[in-house]
């Protein structure tokens, strides 16, 4: 399908510090799933590319020093994976998904200044890391993805990682 390489087109440009080439790319992508998704609302795979295009468009506007531009779809992208764990949480991938864009969110977040929204977004997403990890549900982004949480967390507070198999309270 084009959006998927246009997609890959965007981010081999990324790699390259192609940043404005990129954002272009990924644009185009957005648009073309956005109207596959008019025509078929309902289809959950539409929905998850979305979710991940949106993350790494996210993804990529930081690293073009745009956090700000990325907050948008990075919220976007978080609750169309919110959604889909919902309706299906036995899909490791889509969970860990939901694990990275949270992650990216809150690297933003904390790129704006927003602290305490990006220690919420941190703690929400090694939560769930370590719920994926003690189910044993195998993803992508697994690995060491409690330990590097607990960094980003001790490096925004200043305070010493929770053990990874502690997960922090819920309000």
């Amino acid at each position: 399908m084009l959006n998927y390489s246009l997609a890959s087109l965007g981010d081999l440009l990324a790699t390259q510090k192609k940043y404005p080439e990129s954002i272009a790319r990924y644009r185009e992508t957005l648009a073309l799933i956005e109207t596959k998704l008019k025509a078929e609302p309902k289809n959950v795979t539409l929905i998850a590319g979305l979710a991940y295009a949106l993350g790494r468009m996210g993804d990529i506007l930081i690293h073009s020093g745009d956090a700000p531009g990325a907050l948008t779809y990075l919220r976007r992208a978080v609750e169309l994976n919110e959604n889909l764990v919902a309706d299906d949480p036995t899909n490791a991938n889509v969970a860990w998904n939901l694990v990275t864009v949270r992650t990216t969110l809150a690297d933003a977040l904390a790129a704006v200044g927003s602290i305490a929204e990006a220690r919420d977004q941190y703690a929400r997403a090694r939560e769930s890391a370590v719920a994926l990890t003690q189910k044993n549900m195998q993803g992508v982004p697994q690995k060491d993805a409690v330990e590097k949480l607990d960094a980003k967390l001790a490096a925004l507070t200043g305070t010493t990682t929770m053990p990874a198999t502690t997960a922090p309270q819920t309000r």
